[in-house]
């Protein structure tokens, strides 16, 4: 028999986590969920490009990461 977790449909490369995605410092309030860190990040890189924003430090906390930009934005990832 399939698990409940079987039956999703779960694309190639990504895991059974999920993952948020937060923004602090901007005007915009920024909340989603992916299904993958590679989906998360691709969207942070694009989010920084749209708004012309620097990498400046990035702090890895084994599930939960955080991005510091230019201008004091910072973007959080954090997997659940």
């Amino acid at each position: 028999m399939f698990d409940f977790i079987d039956q999703l449909a779960i694309p190639f490369g990504s895991s059974k986590h999920i993952y948020t995605f937060a923004v602090t410092g901007m005007n915009k309030k920024i909340n989603k969920t992916f299904i993958s860190r590679q989906l998360a990040n691709e969207y942070m890189y694009s989010l920084a490009n749209k708004y012309g924003l620097c990498l400046k430090k990035v702090w890895d906390d084994n599930h939960f990461k955080t991005y510091c930009f230019t201008d004091g934005v910072k973007m959080y990832i954090n997997r659940l």
